[in-house]
């Protein structure tokens, strides 16, 4: 299995994984001359799945202040959808003709970019999270420079009380 760069992209993606290697074997099973099987149903969960990501990455992208998550994340979220459909069209060439080799074709193509755009899509994500972080971070470091005019119990009360919401988040 693929390594992942977080637990949050490897939990979304092991099930993906799995079924991106359960559609290879299939694939090649097909090439020893059996029948694909009807993928219409599991095809259609997955497009419902594309469709909620693309929604949530949306979402994403407008609330958030990220410029470069705004630059890259867009470019992911297409190459989801289009390989969602490539999906949908393997299906129906499928169950028109289970041998069909432009059909498995497209099948892998589907299934290796929607794994590909959500690995994408969670890079993104993940990779703006870090940039809040070390900005927070950076806040931190400059207020900490006011610890050197403390000079009363108050002073320190305060200085903490401030110092407390950069530190939660």
């Amino acid at each position: 299995m693929p390594v992942f760069h977080t637990k949050t992209i490897e939990g979304i993606l092991e099930p993906v994984a799995q079924q991106v290697s359960r559609l290879v074997i299939l694939h090649e099973e097909a090439e020893d001359g059996n029948a694909m099987p009807d993928l219409e149903k599991p095809v259609m969960a997955v497009s419902k799945a594309v469709v909620n990501l693309v929604k949530v990455g949306r979402e994403t992208i407008n609330s958030s202040d990220d410029p470069i998550l705004k630059q890259d994340m867009p470019a992911a979220l297409h190459r989801v959808e289009s390989a969602a459909k490539l999906l949908e069209e393997a299906s129906s060439l499928l169950k028109a003709d289970p041998y069909s080799q432009p059909a498995r074709k497209k099948l892998i193509e589907g299934a290796r970019g929607i794994l590909q755009g959500t690995s994408a899509l969670l890079l993104c994500f993940d990779e703006s999270e870090v940039r809040k972080i070390i900005r927070e971070c950076k806040k931190v470091l400059d207020y900490l420079a006011v610890a050197e005019v403390i000079e009363t119990m108050e002073d320190l009360v305060q200085f903490v009380k401030d110092l407390s919401p950069c530190l939660t988040r």
